[in-house]
């Protein structure tokens, strides 16, 4: 009974916090638009072989 109390508890946390952020920014979370990806890969220098690692922030925000 301990652990599914602990389990919802921190269930019920993680909504919380979710709705105040996005109460507070104003968006919720959302993965970058294939457009958006698009319209940056354009502006990256040609590179001949790496890896892109996509480091948004999940709120619509640009992480740079």
């Amino acid at each position: 009974m301990t652990y599914f109390l602990i389990t919802l508890g921190v269930l019920f946390l993680i909504l919380l916090l979710l709705l105040l952020f996005t109460w507070k920014n104003g968006i919720s979370p959302m993965p970058t638009s294939q457009k958006m990806r698009d319209l940056l890969f354009s502006h990256l220098p040609e590179i001949e072989n790496g890896t892109v690692v996509e480091l948004g922030s999940g709120w619509g925000n640009l992480a740079i």
